[in-house]
């Protein structure tokens, strides 16, 4: 990876161009996004048509593929992680189908006009360290009792003893009751 350039950035690019830099990016796994003027069509479990309008397209190195509008931070529309990819010219309009097998759905998305291509090779090994609140943390073990001991079953939460609560109160696999502590700090 000594020769690697993390961002190849196409800026108005026509139509064909648009097309060579997308099929190039599909074929080397890479990120993409694209900006521009599109119409999409989903077809799956549902079916939806989205007219034509000023958008990005993002599709990352894991097949997983967004469609933004201008405002909101959620996609207009989406696939999941592994879809099969694949892009051309046709009538003078940049094709992209994204293709998810199970359960059976279909993206195409029509790019009339391309302002931008952006083609990605960033690499990302950073942890990702959650600080949440005492509260979040005894929620998620309430609903997933197994984040802590496999077999841990909860049976009540802040249960009055004295002096005080006891956060969650459980049994373990061996019948062993559990009393859980949550601290968002070492105690």
């Amino acid at each position: 990876m000594l020769n690697r350039i993390p961002v190849l950035i196409h800026h108005n690019p026509t139509i064909e161009q648009a097309t060579q830099a997308v099929v190039t990016a599909i074929s080397e796994r890479k990120m993409f996004i694209v900006a521009g003027n599109c119409r999409v069509n989903y077809h799956g479990r549902a079916s939806s048509t989205l007219e034509t309008g000023e958008r990005i397209l993002i599709v990352k190195a894991d097949r997983s593929v967004l469609i933004h509008r201008p405002k909101g931070y959620e996609p207009i529309n989406w696939q999941p992680s592994g879809c099969i990819l694949n892009a051309n010219k046709k009538e003078n309009l940049l094709f992209i189908r994204a293709v998810r097998c199970k359960p059976s759905e279909t993206l195409a998305i029509h790019f009339d006009k391309v302002y931008l291509v952006a083609i990605l090779s960033l690499i990302d090994r950073g942890e990702f360290l959650l600080n949440a609140s005492e509260k979040d943390m005894q929620k998620a073990i309430l609903l997933q009792p197994s984040i802590v001991e496999k077999g841990l079953k909860t049976i009540t939460h802040e249960k009055k003893i004295e002096p005080g609560f006891i956060d969650v109160y459980g049994m373990d696999n061996t019948g062993k009751k559990v009393v859980i502590e949550i601290k968002r700090r070492t105690a």
